[in-house]
């Protein structure tokens, strides 16, 4: 855990829906601002690490997404395009053309987002991105994540038990089935936006050659490795955060 002040809390109004963001504003010059995405039915509290790594130059936003977190219940399940729809609509309103990081399932909202809004994303940067083609079905999702999770900081899972206990069920069960039905590496050949995929050496959820095929399928994908577990935004902040800064700048790991 970093040593920079939290990031401040607050609430927004997108469209319809009221949103819970996190955000950290630099006190001097301003790089590109960053859109953190969260993962499955967590907040975007665990997201704090890397944000507060990033807003020493730059304008973060990190939002709990509706269901999640302290973000209230949508009427109904929002389906990926509705996710993506809402992240844009937050852009549009905060951040204007980003950086956008997300996290695990974060990554498939992110690539949506990043197909239908290109204008406002400037780069991408996918972590632990899920799921793998074998893993497609709950048994081994579930079983999957247990492993992943035996790998993790204590402090961290406190967190995800808190967030999975007060997400809605309905909320829930719609990332599930997008997580079970998305073609992941069918969407990201789509993408045009430059892109990072990041894979924790210590991931028992993403396997390597599934993260090296998502950053080769990217038209303008690279791929880079940390020495960290799954959730790097928690787990390696100071470590994320300078690759964000350096993405494009430097040729990443061959795909």
């Amino acid at each position: 855990m970093t040593g920079r002040p939290r990031l401040a809390a607050g609430t927004v109004e997108v469209g319809a829906l009221r949103l819970h963001v996190r955000t950290g504003r630099p006190g001097g010059a301003c790089a590109t601002p960053a859109l953190l995405v969260p993962g499955l039915g967590s907040s975007s509290r665990y997201l704090e690490p890397l944000g507060a790594e990033l807003a020493s130059d730059r304008l973060v936003v990190a939002p709990d997404l509706p269901g999640t977190g302290r973000s209230p219940r949508a009427a109904g399940p929002l389906s990926l395009d509705e996710l993506a729809g809402t992240l844009r609509r937050l852009m549009e309103r905060m951040t204007g053309p980003a950086t956008v990081v997300a996290n695990s399932f974060g990554c498939i909202v992110a690539i949506e987002l990043a197909l239908r809004a290109p204008d406002l994303v400037e780069r991408l940067v996918l972590t632990s991105p899920v799921l793998a083609p074998r893993a497609r079905s709950p048994v081994p999702l579930v079983l999957r994540f247990a492993r992943a999770m035996r790998h993790e900081p204590p402090r961290y899972l406190a967190m995800v038990l808190v967030d999975v206990l007060r997400a809605s069920v309905p909320k829930g069960w719609a990332d599930l089935r997008v997580l079970l039905e998305v073609p992941v590496l069918e969407r990201a050949a789509d993408l045009t936006v430059p892109t990072l995929v990041v894979r924790g050496t210590r991931d028992h959820l993403v396997p390597p050659p599934f993260a090296r095929r998502v950053a080769a399928r990217i038209p303008r994908g690279e791929f880079a490795e940390l020495d960290s577990s799954h959730a790097l935004p928690f787990a390696a902040p100071r470590a994320l955060a300078d690759l964000v800064r350096s993405a494009g700048a430097t040729p990443g790991t061959p795909r």
